[in-house]
């Protein structure tokens, strides 16, 4: 068996912290162990197990999982995910259909998808901003309750798809009492519409009751809408398993989510009735429950958003969207064809946000991107600025964001300023926009290289200078716009010095223990960090176009030096976060790294993965690591080129927790242990195999050669004395330190309405019980059997493949294992990793699964490192994932150890 570390490492990318018992499934899985006498074998593409299984249970249905938050927001506790649902990608789920995307969309300046007629009575109104920025329209409706009212309907009929639909819209109302459309195509008791009801947003849908309308009608009875103040507001209805989830949105914050049983059906019924805004739809007219007030614009879309879409909050900036990304403003009828190239191909209407926004943690187009403690919305993208810098206040209540104009795939064709914007953390609200000029008082058209804030100053790259600005010394040039909610003043802010550095565009940041600045180049060739002490009142101490300070030099892998920025670790010398993408693999879209380098270490780490184009780091007092990424702006507002740079779009500015950077062990287990191996997932006559317990146990000891095995018959099948009898012959057959037997039960998960979920085994339980109709109830059940391990059975066969790889963390502990049959080596291997990326934390284990009196058939082995062979050994292996997995027999054992750590531990 030959090991290679290549694929450790490509392992060891995958997160921070990471269980070296999922890097053993790596190592076993991967090895090509052979088989007893030495001849290559391949890896199973399946095992009689789940085939006999086939024969006996109804395949599974196709199933949209429920989300991670329904599950986390239970559970609770630090682990749980910070957004409440995983992005469903249109592009990779064919429950939605072949067209996802956007059903109507209306604009109050024209530019709308969805023809239709603006009636009679509407006034619209354009507010002119101060340059740079583009101006404002908006539509006035004088909406009436009862009769006539203005308003947009369109020309044809919407449809939605099955698994749900999104509806946005952005409106100032003056008035709220009764009933104001926002957006509606009711008719016949059937279709959608979100209003304003007495102050408060209101969503109705229609279901299909067994041939009967079923009409739902949900509030948001926790956010009061207010007269005349702008909002951004969305609903989002999503088909789960057991439900229907509906989610409202105020201003990029989920204000209300509640679940709606399926007792009245689950397919969502259209309506024939044309899409209005502003008023209700009736037979083509406009007719009663009219908004009254201002609006911008609505969106519909035939599938849900998810929260990382509309659950993030974002810097108010007074603009189109007030920060929130659009995506809107240059879609066309129809959307251009595209191209089959790409990588997913596009094509008319699946240009779409669950395309092209990267997600903070779940992208299954990367492995590996880092959970982020806050995200923020940046601002002023929908005017196509661009983040290229960040740096956070002492205090951290303030923070300013460089940002650089692209109106075009290639610049600033228009010499518009760069900015430094400056918002309020504690509100979300964009303050002011400085309009930065150089020394000489030129104002300054390029890029920003980085951001650092000390002294009361901010310090910016460009060029080969370090220029310096103090905010307090800014000029306003155009108060905020008394017509728009939260629009920021415009500043003229011009530098009050500079000074040469050797780098050319460099990172910045500011070291307060050094009282110095430290740029990185983003060079390809050569990676240094420079180092610039300041004066007390934080001027440059000692200027010199000649040398810095002090020159220190990172590891050969750090390249492409984008964000640096100092962070103390216990013990180490001075220590650096380095952000980092590679230029040269723009087209691949390739995340970046955020690695941990210290002085004297000829390696660094790449302890954080986020989105590509990471532009500029700052470390903020409590902790957070902020970071932006220039892939935003004016790349998701148009599609020009096929490479796939061009759907990873990243319009957030990304806090991490910087404990996670901290070198810590966790789970560390030192000593002597010496390898078992056994098959833990076996069947007899008590279900639907062959043969007693007592007749497979002999079997597995005395031919097979194991060291234990444990019988998992279905649940369903048995009875409470066949599993007591399992476990007397069990224990009969046990012996201390030469072959244990136990007994376990297999689960099959079935939901309400036929299929499965997958299967399951729990082991070590004292009692077994039937098997439960959902995720969330196996782990309820594996949480509260005191004892108990779990494992997630032959995840990926095709029949019975296990459909939600959300992570609980009620279960978190106890569900220990993940087999590797049941599958292709490929399947099984891409099935555990995308386990892993949902932080699960297993330990591989492979069984035979068998019906017919085989143990441990065709070679495989769950193997485990023990101190001793016992149950108590075998159990506290499991618990703490010292196990490996292979299809070779007796003959093969691996094991890992670093730190003195057995696997299993998760290292830094």
């Amino acid at each position: 068996m030959t090991l290679r570390s290549t694929r450790f490492a490509l392992a060891l990318r995958r997160r921070s912290l990471y269980s070296l018992g999922s890097l053993v499934a790596l190592a076993a899985a991967l090895a090509g162990c052979g088989s007893d006498d030495g001849s290559p074998e391949a890896w199973s593409g399946g095992d009689s197990g789940v085939q006999a299984d086939a024969a006996t249970e109804s395949s599974a249905d196709v199933i949209v999982a429920p989300d991670a938050a329904a599950e986390a927001s239970v559970d609770g506790g630090p682990d749980a995910p910070p957004y409440s649902v995983p992005d469903l990608l249109t592009h990779a789920n064919p429950s939605f259909g072949s067209e996802p995307g956007v059903i109507f969309r209306w604009r109050a300046d024209g530019t709308s998808t969805s023809p239709g007629t603006l009636s009679a009575g509407v006034e619209t109104i354009e507010v002119k901003r101060a340059a740079p920025f583009s101006s404002f329209r908006y539509a006035d409706f004088h909406g009436v309750t009862t009769g006539a009212s203005p308003g947009y309907l369109g020309d044809k009929a919407i449809q939605l798809q099955p698994q749900g639909f999104t509806v946005q819209a952005w409106f100032r109302a003056r008035s709220v009492n009764g009933y104001r459309t926002l957006f509606s195509n009711t008719g016949s008791n059937k279709g959608i519409s979100l209003d304003i009801a007495d102050g408060h947003l209101l969503v109705l849908f229609t279901t299909d009751d067994g041939g009967t309308a079923y009409r739902h009608k949900i509030t948001d009875d926790t956010t009061a809408i207010e007269p005349q103040r702008w909002y951004s507001v969305a609903v989002s209805v999503t088909k789960r398993t057991d439900d229907l989830r509906v989610a409202f949105f105020v201003d990029g914050v989920r204000t209300k989510e509640q679940a709606v049983a399926l007792d009245h059906g689950s397919v969502l019924m259209d309506s024939p009735e044309l899409p209005a805004v502003a008023a209700e739809p009736n037979g083509g007219v406009l007719e009663g429950e009219g908004f009254d007030g201002a609006m911008h614009a609505v969106m519909a879309y035939n599938h849900p958003l998810s929260d990382d879409v509309l659950g993030s909050p974002f810097l108010r900036d007074g603009g189109r969207y007030y920060g929130m990304p659009s995506y809107h403003d240059y879609l066309v009828v129809p959307e251009p064809a595209g191209s089959s190239s790409a990588d997913p191909p596009y094509s008319d209407r699946r240009i779409n946000f669950a395309r092209r926004i990267m997600l903070t943690d779940r992208d299954s187009r990367f492995h590996g991107i880092a959970k982020a403690r806050t995200r923020i919305g940046i601002p002023l993208a929908n005017d196509r600025y661009v983040p290229t810098g960040v740096a956070v206040a002492e205090d951290g209540k303030t923070m300013w964001l460089g940002m650089h104009y692209v109106a075009t795939d290639g610049g600033n064709p228009d010499a518009n300023a760069t900015l430094l914007a400056e918002a309020d953390l504690t509100t979300y609200r964009l303050r002011r926009v400085l309009r930065l000029s150089d020394a000489t008082g030129a104002p300054i058209t390029v890029p920003l290289g980085g951001l650092a804030r000390a002294h009361g100053r901010v310090y910016a790259t460009t060029g080969k200078q370090v220029l310096t600005f103090d905010p307090a010394s800014a000029k306003a040039v155009a108060a905020p716009d008394p017509d728009m909610a939260d629009a920021p003043e415009i500043h003229d802010l011009q530098a009050s010095e500079s000074f040469a550095v050797l780098a050319t565009d460099a990172a910045l940041a500011y070291d307060p223990d050094a009282n110095a600045l430290w740029v990185s180049a983003p060079s390809a060739d050569e990676a240094f960090l420079d180092r610039y002490a300041l004066t007390a009142t934080g001027a440059i101490a000692k200027p010199s176009t000649a040398s810095s300070d002090e020159r220190l030099t990172p590891p050969a892998s750090v390249r492409f030096v984008h964000g640096i920025t100092p962070v103390a670790l216990s013990g180490s010398s001075r220590c650096f976060l380095l952000a980092s993408h590679d230029h040269e693999a723009v087209g691949a879209a390739k995340a970046s790294r955020l690695n941990v380098w210290c002085e004297g270490r000829k390696y660094a780490a790449a302890r954080i993965i986020t989105a590509a184009g990471a532009e500029g780091l700052s470390l903020g007092p409590d902790g957070t690591l902020w970071a932006v990424s220039q892939s935003g702006a004016a790349y998701y507002q148009k599609r020009t080129k096929t490479q796939q740079w061009y759907d990873v779009l990243h319009p957030y500015v990304s806090g991490y927790d910087t404990s996670v950077l901290l070198e810590a062990v966790a789970d560390c287990h030192k000593g002597d242990m010496t390898p078992y191996v056994g098959d833990i997932h076996s069947h007899t006559e008590y279900s639907d195999g062959i043969e007693t317990p007592a007749v497979e146990f002999k079997k597995a000891r005395d031919e097979v050669k194991l060291d234990f095995h444990i019988i998992t018959d279905h649940s369903s099948k048995l009875t409470d004395a066949e599993y007591a009898d399992c476990k007397k012959q069990a224990l009969a057959v046990t012996k201390n330190g030469a072959f244990v037997g136990a007994c376990g039960f297999e689960i099959s998960i079935k939901p309400v309405g036929g299929g499965t979920l997958g299967h399951a085994n729990i082991l070590f339980a004292d009692d077994f019980f039937p098997y439960p109709s959902s995720n969330s109830q196996y782990y309820d059940k594996l949480a509260a059997c005191s004892g108990c391990i779990g494992q997630i059975n032959h995840p990926a066969s095709e029949k019975f493949t296990w459909e939600n790889e959300a992570l609980s963390t009620k279960a978190y502990q106890k569900l220990a294992l993940c087999e590797l049959n049941g599958a292709t080596k490929d399947d099984a291997l891409a099935k555990f990793h995308s386990l892993l990326a949902h932080d699960w934390r297993f330990g591989p284990s492979m069984n035979s699964d068998t019906h017919s009196n085989v143990p441990g058939n065709g070679g495989k082995r769950t193997g485990i490192f023990a101190s001793s062979l016992d149950l108590a050994s075998i159990k506290q292996a499991f618990e703490q994932r010292r196990t490996f997995a292979g299809n070779s027999g007796n003959g093969a054992s691996v094991k890992l150890l670093a730190e003195e750590c057995w696997m299993g531990a998760r290292l830094q």
